[in-house]
């Protein structure tokens, strides 16, 4: 009798142990699954994202549509909508990406431990530069009306920004007495406002500025605003 039980509940712990293991393979199974429509997913929406960044570079935001990306990816436009709420939605992916793009042109070479004025200078030069080569970017950036973001992409958009590394140049500079550390942030502001001003009267063709005129007058703004102090 002892025998029989314990062969009997040797069966029975088998069991249990292969009940386990089916239970931890289904689980891995769907969890796989789930990962690899997820990776699906997230190729499908680079692809239309990186075919409406081409377009908006190309002809401006005014080309870009749902059924235009959807030609030039080879899907019906209705599959985009599996993808995006609605082309506004596809737009603030496009800018969370332009952003990334122009954070590329500087974040190496301008996150370090020590400055000089010439490093701003040569950051806006980089900069103004992107936009000259991108105008469609900037008329994008700043003169086309978007709807407000989905919440589940407002945290995407803490990502350095110019403005940051600005002043985080200032401060350095502050630190090294060659401006005074209550003037950074007006600063900052001062030349923020403006380059992106420049920049619009260049866009908008409201003055006739040419672009090496934008680099020489950035330069004096922020010779003058460090000089000055």
């Amino acid at each position: 009798m002892v025998i029989i039980y314990n062969t009997v509940n040797s069966v029975n712990n088998i069991n249990t142990v292969n009940c386990i293991l089916l239970y931890d393979l289904v689980h891995i199974s769907i969890r796989v699954g789930i990962m690899n429509k997820d990776i699906q997913k997230q190729r499908m929406k680079r692809l239309f994202i990186d075919e409406a960044k081409k377009l908006l570079i190309s002809e401006g935001v005014q080309s870009v549509s749902t059924r235009k990306v959807g030609e030039l990816t080879g899907y019906s436009y209705a599959t985009i909508y599996n993808y995006f709420k609605n082309l506004d939605h596809l737009l603030w992916c496009l800018g969370i990406d332009f952003v990334q793009d122009i954070v590329k042109i500087y974040e190496k070479d301008f996150i370090k431990d020590h400055y000089t004025p010439e490093d701003i200078k040569q950051l806006f030069a980089r900069y103004i530069d992107y936009y000259f080569l991108n105008p469609n970017v900037f008329k994008f950036f700043f003169f086309y009306q978007l709807e407000e973001p989905l919440d589940e992409m407002k945290g995407e958009f803490v990502r350095p920004s110019l403005e940051k590394v600005l002043i985080n140049i200032l401060e350095n500079l502050a630190l090294q007495r060659i401006i005074k550390e209550e003037k950074v942030q007006i600063i900052s502001s001062l030349i923020m406002n403006s380059v992106h001003g420049m920049l619009l009267m260049y866009f908008s063709k409201k003055r006739r500025v040419t672009e090496q005129e934008i680099h020489r007058k950035s330069d004096e703004i922020i010779e003058f605003l460090l000089g000055g102090q």
